[in-house]
């Protein structure tokens, strides 16, 4: 797959400005871990891979850790349990959320984050609004 015309085309479109999406189809099985590893040793750029459901990009993820890109891998879960049940969120997912987003925004390495749409749609809560939350509810008295 490395020697292959179709990676170089794909290189030439991540790497010319201002860049370019891709759609990866007809790949079938870990064909599309290898096609995603190979474009990331040819290029330096962040990567989101979103894939169909959260079963698929755990598998996918996977993969990935297992072909040595465990260093600059990350998942991007859903806040929650389940899809249909969002009054449950799981801790470890939102450490897992806020991770993921603390480093892209330090971008010291390029990143492939995996992902799927549930995860992807819901809101992120900006970095200082506990802060202002705070701020704003707490009372404050004088002393007499």
């Amino acid at each position: 797959f490395s020697g292959s015309g179709q990676l170089a085309e794909a290189v030439d479109l991540l790497t010319t400005p201002p860049g370019g999406k891709i759609h990866l189809k007809g790949l079938i099985g870990s064909l599309k871990t290898i096609a995603i590893a190979q474009l990331k040793e040819n290029t330096q750029k962040n990567f989101l891979v979103l894939l169909n459901d959260r079963e698929e990009a755990g598998y996918f993820y996977d993969d990935l850790n297992n072909l040595g890109f465990s260093g600059n891998t990350l998942f991007f879960p859903s806040s929650f349990k389940r899809p249909s049940h969002y009054s449950e969120p799981e801790q470890e997912n939102i450490v897992l959320r806020t991770e993921v987003l603390n480093k892209l925004a330090k971008g010291d390495l390029s990143q492939i984050v995996v992902t799927y749409p549930e995860a992807i749609a819901e809101k992120v809560i900006k970095g200082n609004y506990r802060y202002r939350t705070q701020k704003k509810h707490t009372a404050t008295g004088k002393k007499r």
